[in-house]
């Protein structure tokens, strides 16, 4: 019922699948967001209430009818199936729920869907160990070139951060104020057209990290090269530092992948509760101690919390900067695509609360790249996936059960150091002239290995952004749909 009423969807491999990956952390601010939702407690109460009548007529077998017991479990069962039954009419009408059920026992359909989602899991697992075996006997990534020569390479991975609340992206309040001040000088490229291939971290980084895509699908995504592996093989220093929790209850690709790094660092690792808690500038720390010993050719991943739900944990009181008020002053208390319909009380408040954690990751991003704009350096930033904030209808969050463009509309963006901008100045253009390009960022890789000289066995120039052969015709498949014809026109 919760499923239905919150996502319209049933339980699928997706939902279980992140339900394995997720942490502590996450299952907790989960919680705190949706657990105040009517649909939660309608079915914790139904599932209370059934259960009562169950236990309660088998304890009290002796005293009543064999009939009387038979109409308790019956009714119960009715109402369960009923309650169900008429939401599943309401909420998901194509394919109708008839059909669903039809197709198989809604018992053995979820049963099905844990043991094929276990199954998956525990083949994956099994397999990157594998792969990661032979990685560390000595077996190098497949390099065919390598003219990689940039000292100073970072990727910041965001988190759950949409472009759109951005005013570098054009938003009326000023909530990126330092980053809007480097595109001003000149050394931030902004991109404008750029998606993320999945509204779930996991999902994302699966193909943000590797060669997978929806293309060669058939292929799972550990067994394809990664990223890191390539740049080992290559000659950097690889390093990766996050103020993501580390486990889950299966582990994840963000983990698994951090673990190729030479050096990985993870600012907390023992208790899963004060994971997320911590703020994203405990990460400037532990840039520093890595660039105490710099190589020759360094590449940093640091992976922030960002502006992942439960925003108001996202920031300090300092940076409580915006308030339902501020929604108002500035007409953004509607919904933008019916501003006759005001929001609610709860969602400005949980608006306001993510324009001060934009507003916080804008001053993280932009501390981290100053501690890079002295020397011969390139950073680029983007987020996994955005968040949909209450922009079209009563929603919170991502999901690709009912999924949005504001859960796939990303900030994109490419810092240039002015050592940079002089001494790899047919870069710097081709870097520039790219900004207004539609991309999708599973091909960030093709991207990165281009735009470093490096050529592997599977990289291809159609493919990354800033090659003069850069495919922009490509479509933007993001859960099936095609983003540009059907989810792009949506306001």
């Amino acid at each position: 019922m919760f499923l239905l009423w919150s996502f319209h969807s049933w339980l699928n491999n997706t939902f279980f699948t992140i339900f394995l990956s997720t942490n502590p952390l996450e299952a907790r601010e989960f919680l705190s967001v949706y657990g105040t939702r009517l649909s939660l407690w309608a079915a914790l109460g139904m599932f209370v209430g059934l259960s009562g009548v169950f236990v309660y007529s088998s304890l009290h077998s002796r005293c009543c009818s064999l009939c009387s017991l038979l109409l308790c479990r019956v009714v119960s069962l009715v109402v369960m199936v009923a309650c169900s039954a008429l939401l599943a009419f309401k909420l998901m009408p194509n394919p109708s729920p008839l059909s669903y059920m039809a197709d198989k026992n809604m018992l053995v359909r979820y049963i099905d869907v844990v043991t094929q989602t276990l199954a998956q899991n525990n083949a994956y697992i099994n397999e990157y160990k594998h792969i990661s075996h032979i990685i560390e006997s000595g077996t190098s990534a497949n390099i065919i070139e390598n003219f990689s020569t940039l000292p100073n390479v970072v990727l910041i991975l965001g988190e759950s951060t949409q472009r759109n609340y951005m005013s570098l992206y054009g938003y009326k309040i000023d909530s990126t104020p330092a980053l809007r001040a480097l595109a001003k000088r000149g050394n931030l490229v902004v991109f404008d057209d750029v998606i993320s291939p999945h509204s779930h971290t996991d999902l994302s980084l699966q193909k943000v990290l590797t060669f997978s895509n929806y293309e060669n699908a058939s292929t799972p995504w550990y067994m394809q090269q990664n990223l890191l592996d390539i740049l080992n093989s290559a000659g950097y220093e690889t390093y990766w530092l996050s103020n993501q929790e580390a486990i889950s209850i299966y582990g994840n690709a963000p983990e698994i992948i951090s673990r190729r790094a030479k050096h990985t660092r993870f600012s907390t690792l023992n208790d899963s509760f004060a994971s997320g808690r911590i703020y994203d500038s405990v990460l400037l720390r532990l840039i520093d101690e890595a660039r105490k010993q710099p190589s020759s050719k360094n590449f940093y991943i640091i992976h922030l919390m960002g502006t992942h739900i439960n925003y108001k944990d996202r920031y300090p009181s300092s940076f409580a900067h915006f308030n339902k008020h501020s929604l108002i002053q500035n007409d953004l208390h509607t919904y933008p695509s019916n501003p006759a319909q005001a929001l609610n009380q709860a969602a400005l408040e949980i608006k306001a609360h993510y324009l001060n954690a934009i507003a916080y990751n804008d001053h993280i991003v932009s501390e981290i790249i100053d501690k890079f704009a002295a020397v011969d350096s390139v950073v680029i930033y983007l987020s996994d996936h955005g968040d949909e904030v209450f922009d079209f209808r009563d929603f919170v969050g991502h999901t690709e059960s009912i999924g949005s463009r504001f859960m796939v509309e990303i900030p994109f963006m490419i810092y240039m150091s002015d050592t940079f901008k002089r001494k790899h100045k047919q870069l710097a253009e081709q870097i520039t002239q790219a900004r207004h390009l539609p991309f999708m960022t599973d091909d960030l890789i093709h991207t990165l290995l281009d735009l470093l000289g490096i050529v592997s066995a599977d990289s291809l120039k159609s493919r990354a952004l800033f090659h003069p052969s850069y495919n922009a015709k490509r479509p933007r498949i993001y859960n099936g749909q095609d983003y540009d014809k059907t989810l792009r026109p949506i306001k």
